[in-house]
């Protein structure tokens, strides 16, 4: 099996597909860069097509969980590619085009607290957006938060309207982590208390200890429409950053120009 993960260290790896049959053996090491082998040891390799496996990743944040399908196999029995989705509603996650659904959430400004609705919340105007496993937990508290209110002022200088950071925590953990960060008047911040903006997006794992959250991710939103979806699939803040976020919106600058 290959997993399309970069920069994963294969003995940090977990494959579980028993349900379906499919037994693996001891991840190994791909020649393919950022590819984790996952050799098939028990079961028909012939109908791995559309199979579902949990993997199970060991980082810095605890085990993160996922699940993917099987995307086409190669190689006679031994391999097939996966497609890297979050654990969620398989095939669900929402994408590029898409319009941000309407969830009730709790919206957290410098104005105080607020019912709201996700749509309301996300859907005027220029909005980057980026979901967080959880309030105060390591890289959240020390890498990613921290790089968006420290870009903010470039962030805005590009035309974005707002920046929201969305958490699946009670409205009161998430206001007293956006003060301890002094993170108000740059990011206001959704409290999906019962992940259902989570689920409604598709972007969401499992943790064994603090249950179902966000999967870290950013995307940039344009009245509503998602435009670009930035999946952190592997440990730390890369993809989903503050600066990966500015290196978009100035690509996308320098094409209209």
């Amino acid at each position: 099996m290959l997993l399309g993960s970069p920069a994963v260290d294969p003995a940090s790896v977990i494959a579980d597909a028993s349900q379906s049959g499919h037994v693996f053996g001891a991840p190994q090491k791909s020649p393919e860069a950022g590819i984790v082998s996952l050799p098939l040891i028990g079961g028909d390799g012939a109908d791995l097509d559309g199979v579902a496996v949990q993997f199970v990743f060991m980082t810095q944040d605890g085990p993160f969980e996922v699940t993917r399908r099987v995307e086409a196999s190669t190689g006679g029995a031994s391999r097939a590619r996966f497609a890297p989705q979050p654990e969620g509603q398989l095939g669900s996650m929402i994408q590029v085009g898409d319009r941000i659904p309407s969830v009730p959430v709790r919206f957290i400004d410098a104005k105080g607290v607020r019912d709201a609705t996700s749509d309301a919340v996300l859907g005027q105007g220029r909005v980057v957006f980026f979901g967080v496993p959880g309030a105060f937990t390591p890289t959240c508290d020390t890498a990613h938060l921290p790089g968006f209110v420290s870009n903010a002022g470039k962030l805005f200088s590009h035309g974005v309207d707002s920046i929201v950071c969305g958490a699946v925590n009670d409205h009161h953990v998430v206001k007293a982590w956006a003060e301890r960060a002094g993170a108000l008047g740059k990011v206001s911040f959704i409290s999906d208390v019962h992940a259902a903006l989570a689920d409604a997006l598709g972007i969401v794992k499992q943790s064994p200890d603090l249950g179902k959250r966000f999967a870290r991710f950013a995307m940039i939103i344009e009245d509503g429409v998602v435009q670009d979806l930035f999946i952190q699939d592997v440990a730390g803040v890369t993809v989903s950053g503050a600066p990966a976020v500015l290196l978009a919106l100035e690509t996308r600058k320098s094409k209209v120009a």
